[in-house]
């Protein structure tokens, strides 16, 4: 069966820029993503599932690959509700994890 390709990239103005952001593919062993960096990924034409979690929120999309095609993904920690802001500067937060397909 021919690959398709797997881009996640972590380079939202919406992130936090900080904390871990562990991704992983189906079964396969997590990686950490930082700020700013992506990875990419040969992966077999069919049915994936993609994990992204700060180890506290946690969000799956699943997803399909045709042969020859790429899928590009954006993962980032971003805060949520009215009260991180005040929060923030203190040094505290409320974050989620979000997953967004671009193509």
């Amino acid at each position: 069966m021919a690959n398709g390709r797997l881009i996640v990239q972590r380079n939202s103005e919406a992130d936090l820029k900080m904390r871990d952001l562990l991704v992983r593919i189906d079964e396969a062993p997590a990686f950490n993503l930082n700020y700013g960096q992506s990875r990419e990924l040969d992966l077999e034409a069919g049915e994936h599932t993609l994990l992204a979690t700060n180890r506290l929120y946690s969000q799956t999309e699943a997803f399909e690959i045709k042969e020859g095609d790429t899928a590009t993904f954006e993962v980032a920690n971003v805060t949520t509700g009215c009260l991180a802001v005040i929060l923030m500067s203190v040094g505290m937060s409320l974050y989620r994890v979000t997953v967004k397909r671009l193509n």
